[in-house]
């Protein structure tokens, strides 16, 4: 896992954006799976887990798009 001063350094070395675009489809991939997952029959607790994964990987989305804009702008 990164330092956010890592991913922000390595963001703005990636002009070209194949860096982004791997960062982002990671997320995105997990962001599915756990979506799948959620649809599944579980305890309270564990979709809770699950819940708090899902909402993690959107912030990580989010932080991705907004250091990009701003490191990379148009």
């Amino acid at each position: 896992m990164f330092l956010l001063s890592e991913i922000e350094e390595r963001l703005a070395a990636d002009r070209c954006g194949d860096l982004r675009r791997e960062i982002l489809s990671r997320l995105e991939a997990e962001l599915m799976a756990l979506g799948q997952q959620q649809r599944e029959q579980h305890s309270a607790q564990d979709y809770a887990s699950l819940e708090r994964r899902r909402v993690a990987c959107l912030a990580g989305i989010r932080v991705v798009e907004r250091v990009w804009r701003r490191l990379n702008p148009v």
